[in-house]
């Protein structure tokens, strides 16, 4: 975004029970406040301090790691004040700042607070979710639990059947069975609430239908999509979601030392990756122009994961494509021989 016309910054770490603040005016720190994290508490600080510095909430810029839930009140009181704020990731903080030494509170909240001055025409301002977007989002966070849930217990089940400890296996699989069986019952119920929950809305109904239609997208890829993006209105290109996911491959090169390969980076979102990588193996078994391209790459020297990898980054530009162009993806499929 446009740098903002502000003087005053607030940096807040964000805990479960408690939020330092930061105040600086530029880079010159002026204050620290360390209250409780609920919303009548940072309401009455904020105000509190605007009166005491005799400025208005238009003169200030507040920043904050994002911390899920505990963000919650804050968020929600920034809302109400019509402050201008951002929700940065910690790993975007923490970069800017190069080799840092010692960690406490206070200091966070003071190189947040410095963080959203030097980069205040980078921050990207909060843009709350609709409510039936943040239920999307908490349902898929669900399923997603569910499943590592049935993965914890059923991996270790599957192994030891494969690797013959009989007796250990059969006592294994009859003290989980009916967890097994109900953690199955709670992912089916979550999926169908998913459906659901996108067939209600008709937004999120035309999103569905639009991303469904990429070969190899399936009904769990395109909502965690949909939340990621915010509905494709949190400013992502397709080459930014692809290094966002992991699957845009980064020169490797220093000098006449250093010559190695593109690579990825793995400074991603694993969960999206590994959803484009179900997506990437659909697709390439199908007789479409994805798998057409694998099967090219290959032939042309590629290796597996490199020939996977652009299937994947395919799949995220047509995603944004279809989105874009608000209309069905037109498959393409190999003519028979003449």
């Amino acid at each position: 975004m446009k740098k903002l016309s502000v003087t005053y910054f607030f940096g807040i770490d964000v805990s479960k029970k408690k939020l330092d603040f930061a105040f600086a005016k530029g880079l010159a720190f002026l204050s620290h406040q360390q209250i409780d994290n609920n919303y009548i508490s940072i309401i009455a600080f904020i105000r509190a301090k605007l009166k005491a510095e005799k400025i208005s909430i238009a003169q200030c810029c507040f920043c904050m790691e994002q911390t899920g839930i505990y963000c919650n009140h804050l968020i929600r009181v920034l809302l109400d004040l019509g402050a201008q704020f951002s929700v940065s990731h910690s790993a975007h903080i923490k970069l800017s700042f190069g080799l840092t030494r010692g960690k406490n509170d206070k200091v966070d909240a003071k190189r947040i607070a410095e963080f959203a001055y030097r980069f205040n025409d980078k921050l990207k301002p909060y843009k709350p979710k609709r409510a039936v977007v943040d239920e999307l989002d908490t349902l898929c966070k669900l399923r997603k639990k569910l499943m590592k849930m049935k993965n914890q217990i059923s991996v270790p089940l599957n192994e030891l059947k494969s690797f013959g400890a009989e007796a250990k296996h059969k006592l294994y699989k009859s003290n989980t069975a009916k967890s097994l069986e109900a953690i199955a019952l709670d992912i089916k119920s979550v999926t169908k609430a998913i459906r659901q929950l996108i067939k209600s809305d008709e937004r999120l109904k035309e999103l569905d239908t639009w991303i469904g239609s990429v070969v190899g997208v399936g009904a769990v890829t395109t909502p965690a999509v949909i939340v990621v993006t915010n509905e494709f209105t949190n400013g992502f290109s397709a080459k930014q979601m692809c290094s966002f996911c992991g699957v845009a491959p980064f020169t490797h090169q220093s000098g006449s030392s250093l010559n190695g390969k593109n690579r990825v980076s793995h400074k991603a979102n694993k969960y999206l990756k590994t959803l484009l990588n179900m997506c990437a193996m659909s697709a390439i078994q199908t007789n479409s122009d994805l798998g057409r391209f694998y099967h090219r790459k290959l032939s042309e020297g590629k290796n597996k994961m490199s020939a996977l990898n652009a299937v994947r980054n395919k799949i995220i530009h047509r995603i944004f494509a279809v989105v874009a162009g608000e209309r069905k993806y037109e498959r393409k499929l190999s003519l028979p021989a003449s």
